[in-house]
């Protein structure tokens, strides 16, 4: 299995754009991948689009949101199992 060729901070702004993404600030989004990277932060664009198409009203806000969500969220609950935090995010993440 090949690799995932590099990607400037350019080239992935493209990508999310060519994909539907809403980008309102293009600098905050810049810093944003190049502090978190592309591919770890892309599992939190999956409720947000399907196919790789992003739904007509996502942006790249809604990744942050979600991103930050999930940091607070890891630590506030104590250390649970795996299947009980995922099974706590999507209760919460249901009921928004």
């Amino acid at each position: 299995m090949a690799g995932k060729d590099f990607k400037t901070i350019d080239e992935q702004i493209e990508i999310l754009r060519s994909r539907g993404l809403i980008i309102e600030d293009e600098t905050e989004a810049k810093d944003f991948l190049f502090r978190n990277n592309y591919y770890r932060i892309s599992g939190y664009s999956l409720t947000l689009r399907k196919n790789d198409v992003f739904a007509k009203s996502a942006t790249f806000r809604n990744i942050e949101d979600i991103y930050h969500f999930d940091h607070e969220f890891r630590h506030i609950i104590p250390p649970l199992p795996t299947t009980s935090s995922i099974f706590c995010a999507f209760v919460v993440g249901i009921r928004q």
